[in-house]
């Protein structure tokens, strides 16, 4: 495999399609409406609310196949009240204009070889390019906590854990890291 990873950039519009399934795929319409939906609007549609400022992305490419996407962008209030609340209950000290980790998606087959890492370690440098000073995310503990275990390794502290954060009742570990 010839692992690529870029921000900000498709190769071809028919990688809003793959985005749209992995997404759909993995999180429902927790982030987005249905997928079905989505066949019916043009892939320009669907790229509007989510790959727009202030939300940027990175792609992970096998030449020119798309593997996965991660999505972050600057810290809304509107959509974050998990990590509000965090906050609220730890008494954090919160710079100004955090960040925070959207969503990241692997298609199936390739989870846990190391795409998911490699894509947040290059977030991670776009975000401290960006002159960020801070990056939350929510970490699902489904599947065993693995996603909590990949955000710890690369430098993520936790912040509070949430029992029953989501609707099909999993629990949710918000994690940050400084990035000075």
């Amino acid at each position: 495999m010839s692992l690529e990873i870029i921000s900000n950039e498709f190769r071809n519009e028919d990688d809003l399609e793959t985005i749209a399934k992995l997404s759909y795929l993995y999180f429902g319409d927790v982030h987005m409406v249905s997928f079905k939906q989505h066949r019916k609007n043009t892939y320009k549609e669907f790229k509007k609310p989510f790959f727009r400022k202030p939300n940027d992305y990175v792609i992970a490419y096998d030449n020119s196949t798309l593997l996965g996407f991660a999505l972050h962008g600057k810290f809304d209030p509107d959509e974050s009240d998990i990590y509000l609340e965090a906050i609220r209950q730890t008494n954090f000290n919160v710079q100004k204009n955090p960040r925070s980790i959207k969503l990241i998606a692997v298609n199936q087959e390739l989870q846990h070889a190391g795409i998911g890492t490699q894509m947040t370690e290059k977030l991670i440098d776009d975000c401290y390019k960006l002159g960020e000073k801070q990056l939350f995310a929510g970490c699902w503990m489904g599947n065993g906590g693995k996603s909590y275990r990949m955000f710890t390794k690369l430098g993520f502290n936790r912040l509070k854990y949430f029992q029953n954060a989501y609707a099909n009742g999993d629990s949710c570990i918000v994690v940050v890291k400084e990035l000075l």
